[in-house]
């Protein structure tokens, strides 16, 4: 596999800040979907485990599971890219 070839001079500033101000907003967006399995897990200790509206909410937990893998999956490779614009 080829590595990609490092951008240079002001290419290299403006392509780190494009690269961290997409970090940021992916990192807005998992904190927000944190926040939700927050509010579902607190809702879930109120409710009888095992209950019908215990297992109503186990769809929206499952789907915010599945976003968050998702969104830690960019952080890592945003973090990536992001290093591949640093100088040597």
């Amino acid at each position: 596999m080829k590595a990609k070839p490092k951008p240079s001079g002001r290419h290299r500033a403006l392509s780190t800040e494009q690269g961290v101000e997409a970090l940021q907003v992916t990192l807005g967006e998992a904190v927000e979907v944190c926040e939700e399995l927050l509010a579902l897990s607190m809702r879930l200790k109120r409710l009888r485990p095992g209950g019908e509206a215990y297992l109503d909410q186990l769809p929206r937990v499952s789907v915010c599971a599945t976003v968050l893998n998702a969104k830690t999956d960019s952080i890592e490779r945003e973090i990536d890219d992001i290093i591949d614009t640093l100088p040597d």
